[in-house]
């Protein structure tokens, strides 16, 4: 059975929808195989980027090349791979560099997202952000930019760009989602790359992730769907309905379980493992990334102060996307050039 879909200007189809849940099967849940005849391959890896897949589902395809029809479709798959374990390199570099400078004094946020992935930075939690810049720029670390005064960044050649956060997520002038014990309670561990990380608990991770669609993303990519369904049964609901009703965003919270517990429903054809506790749902045209409705957005932003409003412009950004990729690459440009650091700072960050 295929997936009702809105196609779009992006142009994704159903196909490489259905094709994609089959790949990411042992992710999360199974899906039935469907029929490769008709998947573009352009279309597929492009809806892959958008919801962060990319390097997953080339691994994949590598393993199994039933899909790939012509030469030219190997080389490619050849020539992102390469480039895609180049980035993973970095990433395994940037992690022992982080464990040799900081110990074990740092959670990872925003990063892990229980699956193998490209990034290009990480986000990490410290308790003195100061006194951390200090310790990189000792290892050849420079210090790169200061978003704000309890989050910055350090790079170095040859690694990622390290963001460093003092508290809990934040953008600009958006701040407090949960208690910054919160963060640091619990031991959990996993690895990336062969390296060991530390992480948040459960329910730290998903107010995080959650915080970060509303205030920042505009959107669930498909990647971040499956974490979160895959760490539903870990996680104490309860407790952060309560962390959202103490920091004011009870509605933006409310919202996206019931986004998210709709799109299960569509996806696998039963109800989500989070309508256990909360059995909200909503109705919605699936298209992933599932962009959040403008209204929903404005709720979400005002929560933390009517000024927030500033930002609705990198949310506009992100709905030109859809309708003309070129167009949007442009908007950005234009933002950066003529706004700079104000830009990233009070409408991006």
């Amino acid at each position: 059975m295929y997936l009702p879909f809105a196609g779009g200007a992006n142009g994704i189809h159903q196909p490489e929808l259905n094709y994609l849940l089959t790949l990411v099967s042992d992710i999360y849940k199974k899906r039935t195989f469907p029929d490769t005849e008709t998947i573009n391959l352009n279309a597929l890896l492009r809806l892959a980027w958008n919801n962060k897949l990319e390097y997953y589902l080339i691994a994949k395809i590598v393993e199994d090349r039933s899909i790939l029809k012509e030469h030219k479709d190997f080389q490619l798959i050849n020539e992102l791979k390469k480039l895609a374990e180049e980035q993973l390199l970095k990433l395994c570099r940037t992690l022992k560099a982080v464990n040799e400078i900081l110990g074990d004094r740092y959670v990872l946020i925003k990063t892990y997202k229980g699956y193998p992935r490209i990034t290009y930075d990480v986000d990490l939690v410290v308790e003195d952000i100061k006194a951390a810049i200090r310790l990189f720029k000792l290892a050849g670390f420079r210090h790169r930019f200061a978003y704000e005064k309890y989050k910055m960044s350090v790079s170095r050649k040859g690694f990622l760009e390290i963001e460093l956060h003092e508290t809990g997520p934040s953008w600009g002038s958006i701040a407090g989602f949960l208690d910054d014990e919160l963060l640091w309670s619990g031991d959990r561990r996993v690895i990336i790359e062969g390296v060991e990380v530390r992480l948040p608990p459960p329910e730290s991770d998903i107010l995080t992730l959650f915080a970060h669609i509303n205030y920042q993303l505009y959107e669930i990519q498909l990647g971040e769907l499956l974490y979160i369904y895959q760490l539903s049964s870990q996680a104490d609901w309860k407790l952060m309905a309560k962390q959202a009703h103490r920091y004011g965003w009870s509605a933006p919270f409310y919202s996206t379980i019931s986004i998210i517990n709709s799109l299960h429903l569509i996806l696998y054809e039963e109800p989500s493992p989070i309508e256990e506790y909360f059995p909200f749902r909503t109705k919605l045209i699936l298209k992933l990334p599932y962009v959040i409705p403008l209204t929903k957005v404005i709720e979400a932003i005002t929560s933390k102060g009517a000024i927030n409003l500033i930002k609705l412009p990198s949310y506009l950004c992100l709905r030109v996307r859809d309708i003309n990729p070129s167009l949007y690459n442009a908007c950005v440009r234009i933002m950066l050039s003529y706004l700079g650091n104000l830009f990233i700072k009070y409408v991006y960050f």
